[in-house]
This record gives C-alpha cells, structure tokens and sequence, in this order.
C-alpha cells in the first residue's frame, strides 16, 4: 500500500517524454524476489486501486495482472544475478504495458487516437530499466524472510 501511496504521489511530477511506472518496478521486484501468490495479487490490486482512482475502466487491474504473470513466466528462462534480472524484465516488460494499456483503451473505450507515444515508451523503458534495481534492493533489504 506504501508502495501504491508512493507511486501516485511521484507520478505527477515527472513530465520528461516520459515517467517511470513504480507500480511495475514493484510488480517486477516481487516477481524476481517473492513467490506466484503474493505477486499476482499485488499486481492486481494494484491495477484496480489505478483503476479506481483515475476511472479509465479495469484496463489497468488487467494489464496489471497480466504484466505480474508474464513476470513470473519469464523470470524461469533467465539463470543470471536477480539485481540483472529485474532490470531485463522492466525493460522488456515497460513496452508490454504500453500496449496492453493503448489497445485496451482502444478497443474498450472506442478512442480514436492518431499517434502511438513510441518516445514516451522508450524513455520509460530506460527510467524503468535504471531504477528496478534499486527497486529490487529496496524489496530485498524491508523483505520479512532473508535469503
């Protein structure tokens, strides 16, 4: 919840081509460091408290959901240091979010729309990619079990 706090409190202040998705950095920093349950839970209630709050329908309780799960998906095919891992995984998985998110919006809203934001994706790929390790350290260090 601290961590939902955060994210809305930060999120308005960024307006450089692009901001850094906290809510993914978290999803994918327990995705690395935490088991299936409490990741796709998190996820999903994160996405609808996102939902909630800024009203656009449940596309973010569902992009949310599905980023938390192809995270642990994908978290099996890599055999690297965790700190690395997070950081392809939030690399690899902003631009997924992106597009979950425009074609729902798309498809459920009926918005028509001319342009997709390929800058504002590229640069919160790389804001994303450079902060989820720090994300997962922060995950890791408040974590309850240590490894």
């Amino acid at each position: 919840m601290l961590m939902f706090l955060f994210a809305l409190l930060v999120h308005g202040r960024f307006h450089f081509m692009g901001a850094p998705d906290f809510l993914l950095l978290f999803i994918v920093a327990l995705a690395v460091k935490e088991n299936n349950i409490k990741t796709i839970s998190y996820s999903f209630v994160a996405g609808f408290l996102e939902d909630v709050l800024f009203s656009v329908g449940f596309v973010n309780a569902l992009a949310k959901t599905l980023l938390g799960m192809l995270a642990l998906y994908m978290k099996q095919f890599f055999v690297i240091d965790k700190k690395l891992l997070a950081l392809i995984l939030a690399f690899i998985l902003t631009p997924i979010s992106f597009l979950i998110s425009y074609f729902s919006i798309l498809y459920f809203q009926s918005v028509q729309q001319l342009s997709f934001p390929w800058i504002n994706m590229v640069v919160s790929s790389i804001i994303n990619a450079v902060l989820c390790p720090s994300f997962y350290l922060i995950l890791n260090r408040f974590s309850a079990d240590e490894e």
